[in-house]
């Protein structure tokens, strides 16, 4: 069994077991939600949020180690997740979907530090950036 220093591990009863990295995926159209969460979900722990509300709620629920943002519909305040999604700690790592966002959310996820930037929902490039930015 070859170690991979990208999954955690922790020992129970003299067994190691795997703690797989867990992403939050907020996205407000279902459709495209439930297709990233089939697609992600083969290699890591994902939970879905519709809005920045929701994410936020998740986020104060538990621990993540990505934060893959989408469009989060009319009259959300994208700034205050990241603000929050980025003054946690540890921090997980943030990826914004560009083709949803204006330049001026874009620049200050630039300013706070924002780990990727994506052009499209394209499944190669999502799974490929996530996959570089967990280190698997």
């Amino acid at each position: 069994m070859r170690f991979d220093p990208g999954m955690c591990f922790a020992r129970v009863r003299s067994v190691f077991m795997v703690q797989s990295q867990k992403i939050l995926l907020v996205e407000h159209e279902p459709r495209e939600r439930e297709r990233l969460r089939g697609i992600l979900g083969r290699e890591y722990e994902v939970t879905g949020a519709a809005c920045s509300r929701e994410a936020a709620v998740r986020l104060s629920e538990g621990r993540f180690d990505l934060v893959l943002l989408g469009s989060m519909g009319e009259g959300v305040d994208t700034q205050v997740l990241l603000t929050g999604i980025c003054s946690k700690a540890p921090r997980p790592k943030v990826i914004l979907i560009a083709q949803d966002f204006t330049e001026e959310i874009l620049t200050r996820a630039t300013l706070l530090q924002a780990d990727g930037v994506l052009k499209s929902f394209d499944d190669t490039e999502v799974t490929a950036s996530v996959a570089a930015h967990l280190g698997a």
